[in-house]
């Protein structure tokens, strides 16, 4: 076996530089060099790596702004590449991945400028991004929803299959819970003479009724429905409602509410009364079925 001279070993050492760049490993590196006929053994092999390592650290520690400027000119012959080649989900992926490189998507408002000015942005910590993201979700402004989630790492957990169907569980309960209250508080107000003490002259006579009816009746058939649901899906529809909810409000009401809410026809004869359309009377195979829904999304 013919020693390498000085050159040899150099250009062996790039070539292997490149390699592991590409994310070649030792095996790929071995097959490389048996193809090329270098007729070395494993040993030297592991020497060209070790010099090629050495090679890269020397690399990093050089100017930032130099190993920026690779890097971003490195993307962007990757990006026409893909172009070229008409991989636009590969050209997409170096377009996003130059833009997390420059900090672009960690821009909040006013924070353009210091970049153009050359300044890096610092990276916005999580609770700010929480905090911008409900603003956002306020102001319905899609674009920098958009921004901060792409400003938000990804994260991979692993986790059992039941985990996500179960948290989904959790918060219909919870929906459950606040859409009762809800009816509770409607027939509670439409009964109260407090409530209607500043409009004594006007005839709310059918309208409190009407408030009173519905309340009564949404609050029977939404726990008909739920009930409905968790035994049709085989769930523990009351351990669900009591780990979501520590209020005693729910079980005062269930008793009385329940017994003084008007049927179906009655409630459809109110509406028709009021002017309204008697058809649009919610039954608990809807509120069944709607549950149904969006429980089975999550199995999914």
């Amino acid at each position: 076996m013919a020693k390498a001279d000085h050159t040899v070993v150099l250009e062996r050492v790039q070539e292997v530089t490149r390699l592991l760049l590409a994310g070649a490993e030792f095996a790929d590196i071995r097959q490389y060099a048996l193809e090329r006929k270098w007729e070395v053994s494993d040993r030297h092999i592991r020497r060209y790596i070790e010099r090629a390592y050495r090679g890269l650290r020397k690399i990093g520690r050089r100017h930032r702004g130099q190993l920026l400027g690779r890097h971003v000119m490195q993307r962007r012959a990757l990006y026409a590449r893909s172009v070229k080649a008409g991989d636009m989900r590969t050209a997409l992926q170096v377009v996003r991945d130059e833009a997390n490189l420059l900090g672009l998507y960690e821009l909040g408002k006013g924070e353009a400028a210091a970049l153009a000015s050359g300044s890096q942005a610092e990276p916005i910590a999580l609770s700010k991004r929480i905090s911008m993201t409900l603003s956002a979700q306020a102001r319905k402004d899609h674009k920098e929803l958009q921004l901060l989630a792409h400003a938000s790492p990804s994260r991979g957990f692993q986790v059992p299959d039941t985990m996500l169907p179960l948290l989904h569980l959790d918060v219909l309960a919870m929906i459950h819970v606040i859409e009762q209250l809800d009816r509770a508080v409607l027939y509670l107000h439409a009964t109260s003479e407090l409530s209607w003490e500043d409009r004594p002259g006007e005839d709310d006579g059918i309208q409190r009724r009407l408030l009173a009816m519905m309340g009564a009746y949404l609050y029977r058939t939404g726990k008909a429905g739920w009930r409905q649901f968790v035994e049709e899906a085989e769930l523990d529809g009351d351990h669900l409602v009591s780990g979501n909810y520590l209020g005693k409000a729910l079980a005062l009401c269930d008793g009385w509410l329940c017994a003084c809410a008007p049927s179906a026809e009655d409630v459809a004869a109110a509406m028709e009364k009021a002017g309204l359309d008697r058809s649009q009377v919610v039954t608990a195979d809807d509120l069944a079925a709607s549950w149904r829904r969006m429980y089975v999304h999550s199995l999914r």
